[in-house]
């Protein structure tokens, strides 16, 4: 705890200013939860930490926890310690009080990680490397659309302007710099931001819908990090966008009528030499594969349907597969090939990685970099080989049926998994399940719009 009191001091030091901390822990669903603290008991998190209610760690998206997990009502709703990791402490600039925020992570009472907390379920995963002398380098990319408000809809997405007067632009518009010209001061504010959280973001790209964009993330040596930047970014984004009047959105598939947005993850392994184990045993670039490589492939392969329900955890991440949209639900594997969910893009023999494209923006990111890594592991460890590669440029016609597509069939491949139940903690995919399933019947309770649309009439 001396390096912590130190950080923490040093922080200080450096923004005098600040008043308040917003301390932050991850549930279930990936979203960031916490409470904002006042200066004078910023110290106690080097020490005694501050007490947290377990079942805050499964809440669902209503922000409780479900009344089937018989956790937080029937159980007294135990508390569990969250201790801060004071290397995350940051300034919060889109704020006018002087904030600051860091991450924590859940401990046990007996000093033991808890293992409801996705930060502690990825790292105990990645230990599994460790001892075979591997280490996962990661990065994300999000894609996200920037939304207003509309007469005739709840939000509809911004659309870059028709230079010289107040009419928008039509059409998909990818790649249109001008996009990202009408955005400049929102831009400069949250590349200034990430510099000032220390999120290591990269290119800004105008997707494929207007309204919709991606920022990469730098790779990092730490999976756990890794995963720590893309819900940052997404909460730096959400903030920002707050100071110019707007909303920005992760949500899988926020509009019929366009394409939905993705978290795709890149993952490499080195090994205790430093070296890339998925570059070529022959030293030739891709599309020439190593074994190892192909091992991975085959395990993710094999754990490609038990793992839909954290790849598209929500009723509206289904939306997101539909036909000609990059959104691939099946278990191919290529080199530099978009249609495929496990995709080699073009590298060379330091940065050959796979690029996985089958998770929502809507996913939690240490779950899926979780689900991730346990078919790389399992792969490799039992050499599992793949299927044929699709090459580049080759027409390929996903199979359909071969993965779950729909939310109760993901939630039902994955109540019947037999490899993740072997790296997640004991118990954790149920309480997911249960999560996920009492989400579901509540979803499909609901009568909607549609219903009266089509059916009050007639039926």
């Amino acid at each position: 705890m001396k390096g912590d009191k130190e950080l923490l001091s040093n922080y200080l030091r450096d923004h005098p200013e600040t008043k308040f901390l917003e301390v932050m822990t991850v549930d279930v669903s990936g979203v960031l939860r916490g409470k904002r603290l006042v200066r004078e008991e910023f110290e106690g998190l080097c020490s005694e930490g501050i007490k947290a209610c377990r079942s805050a760690a499964l809440l669902d998206f209503s922000g409780a926890p479900p009344t089937e997990l018989e956790l937080g009502s029937e159980d007294g709703d135990p508390d569990c310690l969250a201790f801060g990791d004071l290397g995350s402490i940051v300034p919060v600039p889109w704020l006018k009080s002087p904030t600051a925020q860091l991450l924590m992570s859940l401990v046990e009472n007996d000093g033991s990680a808890c293992l409801l907390d996705p930060r502690n379920i990825l790292g105990s995963i990645e230990e599994k490397f460790n001892k075979m002398g591997y280490k996962p380098v990661a990065a994300t990319e999000l894609e996200f659309y920037l939304t207003k408000e509309d007469d005739a809809r709840i939000v509809v997405p911004i659309k870059g302007s028709i230079p010289g007067t107040s009419r928008e632009q039509q059409g998909i518009q990818f790649g249109a710099l001008e996009d990202l010209w009408d955005l400049d001061e929102f831009l400069v504010s949250v590349y200034k931001a990430c510099n000032e959280q220390k999120i290591p973001a990269r290119a800004a790209l105008s997707e494929f819908a207007p309204g919709q964009f991606e920022i990469n993330l730098n790779h990092v040596s730490d999976p756990v990090l890794a995963c720590d930047h893309a819900v940052l970014l997404k909460r730096l984004i959400k903030g920002v966008a707050r100071e110019y009047g707007l909303t920005a959105t992760f949500m899988s598939k926020p509009f019929a009528e366009e394409v939905g947005s993705g978290l795709h993850i890149h993952i490499s392994l080195l090994n205790e030499e430093g070296e890339n184990i998925f570059s070529c045993d022959s030293g030739d670039p891709p599309p020439a594969t190593s074994k190892k490589l192909k091992y991975a492939i085959g395990g993710l392969q094999d754990t490609m349907a038990e793992s839909m329900a954290i790849f598209a955890p929500n009723a509206n991440s289904y939306r997101r597969f539909t036909p000609g949209s990059y959104a691939p639900v099946n278990t191919a594997w290529g080199h530099n090939h978009r249609t495929v969910s496990l995709r080699i893009p073009p590298s060379n023999n330091c940065n050959t990685r796979i690029e996985h494209r089958s998770a929502g923006a809507d996913a939690n990111p240490y779950l899926v970099m979780s689900a991730i890594l346990a078919g790389i592991h399992h792969g490799i460890i039992n050499e599992l080989a793949p299927d044929k590669m699709i090459h580049s440029g080759e027409y390929y016609d996903p199979p359909i049926g071969k993965l779950p597509s729909t939310w109760d069939k993901a939630l039902t491949s994955l109540e019947s998994n037999s490899i993740l139940k072997n790296y997640f903690p004991e118990n954790y995919l149920d309480y997911f399940l249960t999560v996920k399933r009492s989400e579901y019947n509540r979803f499909q309770s609901e009568v909607s719009d549609r219903d009266y649309a089509w059916y009050l009439k007639l039926a």
